[in-house]
């Protein structure tokens, strides 16, 4: 099941994974040169969290279909270069009106990318690819008149929200 949880909420999942809650209520103690837990917890939650994102299994995470919110611009190669949104982690998928097959998706240091520097060994109408690089997607499809009709990319959510599969949350490790 999929989650959107506030920060709080989050946090609370962090603490009662990490065995800091439920907090012994039958002492009292009281401490004036301790360090500021939550702000740690909170630091340390969003780097796991971003991390997740960047690397997690697609089933844990929850995808957002952005073809209506980009602009496509192309390029003299043929190519045509997006310009994805800010907060856009991964590119999932992507589907062109004009390429019966799914798009390779790939990073800009693959050997498969060095190839579509050069004229003859670019992909064409029957293998296209695309190069996810520095908040950019460049795609090679033989032609550069063709409409996006899928884009599902992970999506760094608002700002104070988490959203992610329930199962998720098994991989918060319980030691630091």
């Amino acid at each position: 099941m999929k989650l959107r949880l506030s920060t709080d909420e989050m946090l609370s999942q962090w603490r009662m994974r990490r065995a800091l809650e439920p907090l012994r209520s039958d002492c009292t103690v009281e401490r004036i040169d301790g360090i500021d837990l939550d702000s740690f917890l909170l630091m340390e939650m969003k780097d796991w969290y971003l991390n997740l994102l960047d690397t997690a299994p697609i089933h844990l995470l929850t995808l957002t279909d952005i073809a209506s919110k980009v602009s496509p611009s192309k390029n003299k190669d043929l190519s045509v270069t997006i310009h994805l949104p800010q907060g856009c982690r991964r590119v999932i998928e992507l589907a062109l009106d004009c390429s019966p097959v799914p798009i390779k998706i790939t990073t800009a240091d693959t050997p498969l990318a060095l190839c579509q520097q050069n004229p003859f060994s670019r992909s064409g109408t029957v293998s296209p690819i695309a190069i996810h690089s520095h908040g950019n997607l460049t795609i090679y499809a033989g032609n550069d008149d063709f409409n996006i009709v899928k884009l599902l990319c992970v999506m760094e959510p608002d700002n104070g929200f988490y959203e992610l599969d329930e199962a998720a949350l098994s991989l918060i490790s319980q030691l630091p």
